[in-house]
């Protein structure tokens, strides 16, 4: 690499180095050899440590002393986390000129070699001398390979880089490995605080609607105002960050506040997980026992939440408050909002924001609601929201070019700056323009430094589009000139196509696949500065996830037109998700949804075919579910002709086939009781109840296929049953029956088939009974307690065969 080459990437490694370091806390590595770095022109470096917030002496300073002074020196928390390898000069005079001037600095060829030298024995001197450092300074030496002129004999270095960051990881750790796994709901909790602090940063202006909706969550419960209150606006208007203003503010009141916001989450969307988590909080609040089964339905869910809220409600204001209601899972029953009571209690208020919608028709049609649609901004709080973001980077923005903004209109002539996200983009992308381009300002422009810099920022004013869509694009137009269409593409391209975004460590995989060039550690640190407005880091696996849904529509818009190939990426996602460990998160909850997305019906089959762990087999199943969910309103659902076709695909084996009809069964159709159709659970269960008659008809000794077979009779029964098709049910329990007594006959002595007996017996009892046959109802009642009590007698520890020889007493008592 020639000198000028080096230089060129020392730039844009001042671009970002700082970020970085924030980014790499709280361990940080210094390697320090026999180079003192280079020293970035004094302008350079002023604007670098300007916009980090760094008031250090930055003259004659090399990138390497800034990052050390940064990160370490005037960290002081930092000090005992930071560990400092200092290596022995090496054989430099056997060494040839050229590349003993790549390793020291008293052997560059270049002037100022001596004067580098000395500048990294004071810096040296100065880590070692510290009190606090001086216990973290390593030495070590390195060899010198003659023949292949190059550096060995790190391996005992290395080690000692192993020892010392294991034993600060173990000091660091120590607390958090004894601590309980946090739950799903612990975990959602968190990723609701982070949401709130990333949208509320900063947040200026919008006063009069605060108040007025502080006032409606806190009035009087007499007042006779509205119980409910939806906040409408478009895209950008700012409904997510005053949610999260409000829920700050209502935090400081004497109120019990129930919080969420859709799509921030892996779960935040799902509206069964929504209303887990609240039945939790309220039941906490009461001190109470949470009232759930251990698998509630969706009736459950809502009859409990319904319960718990009235109670509370008695004893203190309960706000709800929910975000984003057009980003809940795109099922009907999120749709038409019955997750929420029709009757709100007393003492009880909701606030939510949505785009205009089927959702915020539903929730209009709930008696006491009331809709308020999001004013634009004014320009005095533009302008206050200008003045923040430029404070946020040490900065200002001269009136005139301020005044550009403010005055800039849509083709509708409305005030681009009304819209808030509008105006963040704007500024954020003027306070981008760095030494580059001011480079390009030298050249293009005439008069003093200030007059092009000036004159530069007014033109890129003058020029951003005026609307979210447009600018979006123009963004990512910006970051493909500076980065390249490829790069650029692969990034924004992995991060749409996810639902919650990406770790870094799965970007490093995925966005060589859409770019087609290979992972760059710098392009990737250069490229996150350049969406630093677009992107955020979320949950506790850090994604990188878009930081607004308007990004996200703007990319797919861009690069996603070719649904061809964007099914080739979603399996290439999926491919890759494969190579995951199966306790990972994001295989065990995204695989199938990229599978799906990506239309390989046979790969999504041998998927769900596999022998899955329960975590991942719920995330599947979850994914499944809620594709079809999506589509019940379509006849026939085209997902669940999808899914059924899995079943007739030649190349699958019987076992395969077999495993996929008993996840029909147990686990799908137990996702989408009380939210699909039963036609549609019927249709599915059916399809599985054929699979396993054909099998179990050529093999009747395989008495696990007999087993699924009755199994499956009873489902089928069960959801005939619910539909009121009570001779259809009786005939389908009578066969489960029928295959049950088989399999006990043959095996008397497997207790899990005699339970299934007595079962069946009861499920026939109930449709006798509800057909008014209360003779054979008795009967069949009788059979099952008979059972019932031979299983409980022969082991009184069982709690479940306890439970069961009570219910069939009740039975035949009721009867």
């Amino acid at each position: 690499m020639s000198i000028d080459e080096e230089q060129s990437k020392e730039l844009l490694v001042l671009k970002v180095c700082l970020a970085k370091i924030e980014r790499s806390r709280p361990f940080l590595i210094v390697l320090i050899g026999d180079r003192y770095g280079w020293i970035p022109p004094p302008e350079r470096m002023a604007a670098a440590a300007k916009e980090a917030d760094f008031a250090g002496d930055l003259i004659g300073k090399s990138i390497t002393a800034l990052e050390i002074e940064y990160g370490i020196l005037q960290m002081p928390g930092q000090r005992q986390r930071s560990t400092f390898y200092i290596r022995q000069p090496l054989p430099y005079d056997s060494m040839p000129a050229e590349i003993a001037a790549i390793y020291s600095d008293r052997h560059s060829p270049l002037s100022g070699g001596e004067e580098s030298h000395q500048r990294l024995q004071a810096l040296k001197h100065r880590i070692r001398k510290d009190r606090q450092l001086k216990d973290r300074v390593r030495d070590y030496s390195a060899q010198w390979d003659e023949q292949k002129l190059q550096v060995t004999g790190l391996e005992e270095w290395g080690r000692l880089v192993l020892e010392d960051l294991w034993r600060d990881l173990e000091e660091e750790t120590r607390a958090f490995l004894h601590a309980p796994i946090p739950s799903w709901q612990e975990q959602e909790r968190w990723a609701l605080e982070e949401f709130v602090h990333n949208r509320s940063r900063g947040f200026v202006g919008r006063q009069e609607i605060t108040d007025e909706l502080v006032q409606h969550a806190l009035s009087d419960k007499d007042a006779g105002g509205p119980k409910q209150l939806c906040l409408i606006g478009e895209p950008g208007s700012g409904k997510s960050a005053l949610f999260s203003h409000l829920y700050l503010q209502l935090q400081k009141q004497d109120v019990l506040l129930l919080a969420s916001a859709a799509g921030i989450s892996l779960r935040s969307a799902e509206v069964d997980a929504i209303l887990q988590r609240w039945i939790e909080e309220l039941a906490q609040f009461l001190k109470i026992a949470s009232p759930l089964p251990e698998k509630p339905s969706s009736d459950d869910l809502l009859e409990q939440f319904t319960l718990l809220l009235g109670r509370a409600a008695v004893k203190k204001r309960v706000v709800v408050l929910l975000d984003a209601l057009n980003q809940l899972e795109q099922t009907p029953r999120a749709r038409r909002l019955t997750l929420l009571p029709k009757l709100w209690p007393e003492n009880t208020r909701l606030l939510a924001t949505a785009l205009p919608g089927e959702e915020t028709d539903a929730l209009s049609a709930i008696p006491g609601t009331a809709v308020k649609t999001l004013p634009p901004l004014q320009q005095a709080e533009a302008r206050d929201i200008i003045d923040t973001i430029c404070r946020r980077y040490h900065r200002t923005l001269h009136p005139q070019v301020a005044e550009v903004l403010l005055q800039k209109k849509t083709d509708a002539g409305h005030p681009s700056c009304g819209n808030p996200l509008w105006l963040e983009l704007a500024v954020e992308e003027l306070n981008l323009l760095d030494a580059d381009d001011f480079s390009r300002a030298e050249r293009e422009y005439r008069g003093t430094p200030e007059e092009k810099l000036h004159r530069l920022l007014v033109d890129t004013a003058e020029s951003l589009p005026p609307t979210v869509e447009n600018l979006y694009d123009w963004m990512l137009q910006r970051a493909e000139e500076i980065q390249g269409v490829d790069w650029c593409r692969g990034l924004s391209v992995a991060i749409a196509l996810s639902r919650s975004g990406w770790r870094e460590s799965d970007l490093r995989e995925l966005v060589p696949l859409f770019s087609n060039e290979p992972w760059d550690e710098l392009r990737f640190a250069v490229l996150r500065r350049s969406f630093r407005a677009h992107l955020v880091r979320r949950g506790a696996l850090a994604r990188y996830d878009f930081f607004h849904q308007q990004m996200r529509l703007a990319v797919e818009q861009r690069y996603l037109d070719d649904r061809e190939q964007v099914k080739q990426w979603h399996n290439q996602i999926a491919d890759y998700l494969s190579t995951l460990a199966s306790t990972d998160p994001l295989r065990q909850n995204e695989r199938m949804v990229h599978l799906i997305a990506a239309d390989n019906s046979s790969a999504a089959a041998r998927y769900y075919a596999a022998d899955l762990q329960e975590d991942e087999l719920a995330g599947a199943t979850r994914a499944l579910a809620g594709h079809i969910l999506e589509q019940v309103s379509n006849e026939p659902n085209p997902v669940l002709r999808w899914i059924l076709g899995w079943l007739e695909d030649d190349s699958l084996t019987d076992g395969q086939r077999v495993m996929i009809s008993r996840h029909f069964n147990f686990d799908l159709n137990d996702r989408l009781e009380n939210q699909a159709p039963l036609k549609v659970r019927q249709e599915l269960l059916l399809a599985a109840g054929n699979v396993f008659e054909k099998l179990a008809a050529a093999d009747p000794s395989n008495s696990s296929w007999q087993r699924d077979l009755a199994a499956a009779h009873c489902f089928i029964g069960m959801v005939l049953q619910q539909q009121g098709k009570l001779e259809e049910s009786l005939n389908s329990y009578k066969k489960y029956q029928m295959g049950m007594e088989k399999l006990a006959a043959a095996d008397p002595s497997n207790s899990s088939w005699q339970r299934d007996l007595s079962v069946s017996f009861e499920k026939m009892g109930d449709v006798f009974r509800a057909q008014g046959d209360l003779a054979q109802a008795i009967k069949a009642y009788q059979n099952s307690l008979q059972i019932a009590e031979k299983l409980a007698a022969a082991d009184p520890s069982n709690s479940e065969w306890q439970r069961d020889l009570s219910v069939s007493f009740n039975k035949v008592g009721d009867v």
